[in-house]
């Protein structure tokens, strides 16, 4: 039998109570999606393909019968969401030694969770679920599983804590196991004194096409919180151009914008086009953008006491033209 997921701290029960809500931990929000920085293809039962067109090397001299000449390639990247879940069980009755005891059902036999606890619990779930997925769709790595490698996050240069994120491969192990994408080598921990030297090596290596390309469908530096207050120490350190101890950094770099993630990994800057539309180069598919918020909760059986909180969902990464996309990280793949 699995175990009960609801531990009951406070038993100090004595008597009614006027609050109406938990108290509950602040938790990072979905920024790469809220921040436009994806294209979310949902509706995937199985496979979506992304196509790719390229037509190559199409100018020639002039001819009075002219032969062909060039090169049409339509390739295609595949989104193919995998299955994880929420599941936990517990005994709403381990609520009698706690405040909400008053809140209880009055017969034993219909005794679920009272009305606040059960809003909180599913909310606040929401809430947990949101933070993984967040970091998922950076930090994800298949062989992080015990059943697909049992790879060691550290041997990557990511913190023990991500073996958590095993579901599928996110943007980060995409974007590393891509032979097209730019690297830009002698990545380094970010710190306030190499900070701007790494994002000239970043912008140094974009490609001239994407250049002088700003706004939502522009360029974009992509990096983490710890990484964004770097970049606002070293504005408020430079001698002439800079802001102070009451001010906000600037989210810009030579006039593109630069988003801070949550989910994103520390030392890591990404630049590149990202947008919630087709020619992002940063894509999420899902079975449907509304399964991480269908939450089921009822009896696990119907001769039981024990509920159960069910979520089920299918996720997947993919990025565009490697070609496009700059990266420095001391990652590895």
């Amino acid at each position: 039998m699995p175990a009960e997921a609801m531990n009951i701290v406070d038993t100090t029960y004595a008597g009614e109570t006027d609050l109406s809500m938990y108290l509950v931990q602040h938790t990072l929000e979905l920024d790469t999606v809220k921040k436009d920085c994806l294209m979310v293809k949902d509706d995937i039962r199985k496979q979506f393909t992304i196509p790719f067109l390229d037509i190559t090397n199409i100018i020639q001299d002039r001819a009075a019968q002219p032969q062909s000449q060039g090169s049409i390639s339509i390739t295609g990247k595949q989104l193919a969401p995998r299955d994880y879940m929420i599941y936990f069980r517990f005994n709403p009755r381990d609520l009698e030694a706690n405040w909400q005891a008053v809140n209880l059902q009055t017969d034993l036999i219909d005794r679920g969770l009272p009305a606040t606890t059960n809003s909180w619990i599913i909310l606040f779930t929401l809430a947990r679920e949101v933070e993984y997925n967040e970091q998922a769709i950076w930090r994800s790595r298949i062989e992080f599983h015990p059943a697909h490698g049992n790879v060691n996050p550290t041997s990557k240069g990511q913190a023990a804590g991500d073996s958590i994120f095993n579901k599928y491969d996110g943007l980060i192990t995409k974007i590393l196991n891509d032979a097209t994408t730019i690297q830009v080598s002698g990545a380094q921990v970010l710190t306030i004194n190499n900070m701007q030297s790494q994002m000239d090596a970043v912008y140094a290596a974009v490609p001239p096409a994407l250049l002088y390309k700003y706004g939502i469908d522009g360029l974009r530096f992509h990096f983490s919180y710890n990484s964004q207050k770097i970049w606002e120490e070293v504005q408020q350190s430079m001698t002439f151009k800079s802001t102070d101890l009451t001010e906000r950094g600037i989210n810009r770099y030579r006039g593109y914008e630069c988003v801070a993630l949550a989910g994103m990994p520390d030392n890591t800057i990404i630049c590149t086009v990202s947008e919630p539309g087709p020619k992002s180069h940063f894509w999420l598919g899902l079975n449907s953008a509304t399964d991480e918020t269908n939450v089921k909760m009822n009896l696990v059986t119907n001769d039981g006491e024990l509920w159960f909180l069910k979520i089920l969902m299918k996720a997947d990464t993919q990025v565009g033209w490697g070609t496009e996309i700059v990266i420095s990280t001391t990652l590895t793949p």
